[in-house]
């Protein structure tokens, strides 16, 4: 009784940290569920979503690093897999387009146009 206790309690707060998108947060509570109970479905889905997050997340904060250097051509590796990832994720294409631009006038040789 304790026990399914606990694991609803660390459910509940994987459930918060998941809406607040601490992924890495969420996904320490869902791997200790998954040890206690590991036929609890809801959590192992909601876990292999909050590692697509996460992983969604790094490819966008190392994009966005290059971006920030104008490294156009490193730039373009997470943002392939983000974009084949998430499609629809508004800063990415976004950010795609920027680095386009930029590898394109590196590629003329001149200065950016506003």
């Amino acid at each position: 009784m304790l026990e399914e206790v606990i694991v609803r309690q660390k459910y509940d707060r994987a459930l918060q940290l998941f809406g607040e998108e601490k992924w890495t947060q969420a996904i320490v509570e869902l791997r200790e569920i998954q040890l206690r109970k590991p036929d609890f479905v809801e959590a192992s889905e909601l876990l292999d979503t909050a590692q697509r997050e996460k992983q969604k997340e790094h490819w966008l904060q190392r994009a966005s690093s290059y971006v920030e250097l104008e490294k156009w051509q490193q730039a373009c590796e997470p943002l392939i897999d983000l974009l084949e990832a998430d499609p629809s994720n508004h800063i990415a294409v976004t950010m795609a387009v920027q680095v386009l631009r930029g590898l394109l006038t590196s590629l003329r040789g001149s200065p950016k146009q506003a």
